[in-house]
């Protein structure tokens, strides 16, 4: 029976979770292992997902950006350090954005631009004509 990536993911995380240098790599060998034994080996993109995934729910976000027209200042840095612990903070200076900003949260994107705000209000008024 084909065992979920999830289940990868989650054996990966337990096999790897606290070790370092020598330890680290011995785990992820006999992980590989694991995965040749079950023919598992070439689903290695589904499995980094989902461990993606399990990662996030174990230690928050990884990655988080801020983009503004101007270049956004200590006080947001460490704003986002508070709610984003452990992550790592990129603060950028982006000048083809009108207004706004955009915080991207590894994958995910909000988009607080007055472009979108635009786009948005001519969805709504075109959408109710």
């Amino acid at each position: 029976m084909k065992k979920p990536a999830v289940y990868w993911a989650r054996l990966l995380y337990t096999l790897a979770s606290q070790k370092t240098g020598e330890e680290l790599t011995e785990a992820l060998r006999v992980f590989v292992q694991h995965l040749e034994r079950h023919n598992a080996r070439s689903r290695w993109r589904e499995i980094a997902r989902a461990f993606e995934d399990v990662w996030r729910k174990e230690h928050g976000a990884a990655t988080v950006e801020l983009s503004s027209v101007e270049e956004p200042d200590r006080h947001w840095r460490d704003r986002l350090a508070k709610t984003f612990p452990g992550a790592e903070i990129r603060l950028t200076r982006d000048s083809e954005l009108l207004g706004g900003a955009v915080l991207q949260i590894d994958d995910r994107r909000i988009d607080m631009t007055d472009r979108a705000k635009l786009k948005a209000l001519t969805n709504f008024l075109t959408a109710n004509v």
